[in-house]
């Protein structure tokens, strides 16, 4: 438990760093705590006269300025003058409402994250440990520590703890009920007839919680009935499923009702009257539309790879349905973790009934929230939390299975150990490489370990042939233009580096036949020449010089390079056509992952 505790606050997103500037919403739950203290449902934010005066409030194209900031309201719900979260409240109940009575401060919400998902690391634990000692009693207890560590590992905890914020701590609190659930399901399996319904109603409470925190989960309540359907016809009795669901129809009527006090409906969470980044209003939140998109993002999809620490990128974007509001880093889990695929080894104890309905609670509950998330108008890395603990569970049970199968038979159980060991060792660094990527935040809040660790990994790379030494400083295209008639698509792109939206990108421009102009695009922003006649040369030599080119400054290339020369080779631009200088600066540039441009 220490050493997945201490690589999880490893992880955590230090929250002491506002220049990022949207932060604010770390406070959210505790400034919710505050209101509920004063007898509020609301969060005691104010909210500016400028924005309610706004023709639309919702609009986001002309709302940002009150979103970001200082003060943000981003993803808050705005309804009568007053705003309100639209997560839902198991979080502060569990955790930030305990903390602020017991000890008269505000608890920080990383580290509100961080103890959701050591717990629902903890509850599969010990899932995972009763089943062990029960159906596997020859697994030795060197495999079962290596285990316990792939389930901290390969649960995505990691990734999500990089960013914790309001959203994350939600998903955490969530995947912490369910794992409670998980436990309490199992142990009715096992228990005698007395205690089978204390079980139950303990799972339906611990559910009825993960409610309370993602409403969403709603879907899957019905695994609490799982056990009685799996189990001989006299355990299926009324009593135990009022006790088993009970406590979930009391978390939704719980909800019901704050809705009703905050919104005056029921049925309304919140979301129709959302400040976000999109117009909610009119979306399509759920459609099958999108169900190919997002099986294809969230199991399918492999990383990328980058020539510089850390080395992984999340996979290519793809285009999006119609409607699709976006996609936040996910990876394909299946084709990211290989650790995964030993699931299927569950086939081997497919002979025994118990732990055969022990995995169908784990698998059926998995299942649940992943149908819903396909057919979700959006894809986030920090959803892969909802599904993702519950393949390494049945992972790790695969693995359990083959060492008892394998036990009499030396040879086949050091294979298996060799072949699982090193899928856990991939699952692993790969895992700890989109933790150390994720949207620059490893970099930003702890950079003295970040350029400890890229210095490191990027001198390791070079010495085995991986990543060059070498630095490219300008690219020469020989460039065949378009002149008449000129192209439909008028912008089109010839050279660009960065990743995952942010691009710098050289492009060319038609704005009337035989008439170009060259452009630099950095992320949104554009800026281009005045319009130039193209010559009767059919090829033009394109020179691109550009400090997107350049390795990290984590890099043996810098290697006793004054920071000063570093910063200038990093950030120069200098475009000619035919010899002819057509942009020059020295701009705003991203960071390019690999080392060369595309």
């Amino acid at each position: 438990m220490s050493i997945v505790g201490a690589l999880y606050a490893w992880c955590l997103t230090k929250h002491d760093f506002p220049e990022l500037g949207y932060l604010f919403r770390w406070a959210y739950y505790p400034m919710q705590v505050e209101g509920w203290l004063h007898g509020r449902l609301d969060l005691p934010i104010p909210v500016s006269d400028k924005l309610l005066a706004l023709r639309d409030p919702y609009d986001p194209a002309t709302n940002g300025e009150f979103r970001f900031g200082q003060l943000g309201l981003h993803d808050l719900t705005l309804f009568q003058k007053r705003v309100y979260m639209y997560w839902g409240p198991t979080p502060a109940l569990l955790a930030f409402l305990p903390w602020r009575l017991l000890t008269h401060t505000a608890l920080a919400t990383p580290w509100a994250a961080w103890f959701f998902t050591l717990g629902g690391w903890l509850a599969c634990a010990v899932l995972l440990l009763r089943i062990a000692r029960r159906h596997f009693p020859a697994v030795g207890d060197g495999t079962l520590f290596m285990l316990l560590l792939a389930l901290g590992v390969c649960n995505w905890a990691p990734i999500l703890l990089r960013r914790a914020d309001v959203y994350e701590t939600a998903i955490a609190a969530e995947f912490f009920c369910i794992a409670v659930a998980w436990c309490c399901l199992v142990e009715y399996l096992w228990a005698d007839d007395r205690r089978r319904t204390a079980w139950l109603l303990a799972a339906g409470v611990a559910y009825g919680l993960a409610v309370g925190a993602r409403p969403n989960c709603i879907v899957g309540a019905g695994v609490l009935l799982l056990p009685l359907c799996l189990g001989r016809r006299e355990d299926r009795r009324w009593s135990r499923a009022a006790a088993a669901l009970l406590p979930v129809a009391g978390a939704v009527a719980a909800l019901l009702l704050l809705n009703y006090l905050r919104f005056g409906n029921a049925l309304d969470f919140g979301q129709r009257h959302q400040l976000a980044g999109v117009k909610v209003t009119g979306s399509t939140f759920f459609s099958p539309v999108y169900v190919w998109f997002n099986a294809r993002t969230y199991l399918f999809s492999p990383p990328r790879w980058g020539d510089y620490f850390p080395f992984i990128l999340p996979p290519s974007d793809r285009p999006m349905p119609a409607g699709y509001a976006g996609t936040e880093g996910a990876y394909g889990l299946l084709a990211t973790l290989p650790f995964l695929w030993l699931g299927g080894l569950v086939w081997f104890a497919r002979h025994d009934r118990r732990l055969v309905s022990a995995v169908a609670i784990v698998a059926t509950s998995a299942a649940f929230a992943l149908a819903l998330l396909l057919g979700f108008f959006g894809s986030a890395t920090r959803y892969e939390l909802e599904f993702a603990p519950a393949l390494a569970l049945l992972a790790a049970i695969g693995v359990l299975a083959w060492e008892q199968r394998s036990a009499e038979r030396v040879r086949s159980r050091r294979l298996g150990r060799a072949a699982w060991g090193a899928l856990l060792l991939a699952s692993a660094g790969v895992t700890m490489g989109a933790s150390w990527e994720y949207g620059g935040f490893f970099a930003t809040t702890d950079p003295a370990t970040h350029e400890t660790l890229a210095r490191a990994a990027n001198q390791a790379a070079i010495a085995l042939g991986y990543a060059p030494a070498s630095a490219l400083q300008t690219v020469e295209l020989e460039v065949k233009f378009p002149t008449a008639p000129r192209p439909t698509n008028r912008i089109e792109v010839l050279l660009s580096t960065g990743a995952n939206g942010n691009h710098d990108a050289v492009v060319a421009d038609y704005p009337a036949d035989h008439m170009i102009r060259i452009g630099f695009v950095h992320g949104v922003s554009k800026s281009f020449t005045p319009p130039m006649r193209l010559g009767d040369s059919a090829v033009h030599l394109l020179r691109v010089t550009l400090g997107s080119f350049m390795p990290p400054v984590a890099h043996p290339f810098w290697r006793s390079t004054d920071p000063g020369v570093i910063q200038q080779a990093r950030s120069q631009l200098n475009i000619s056509l035919d010899g002819h200088e057509v942009i020059t600066g020295t701009p705003d540039l991203f960071g390019n992952p690999r080392a060369r441009p595309t």
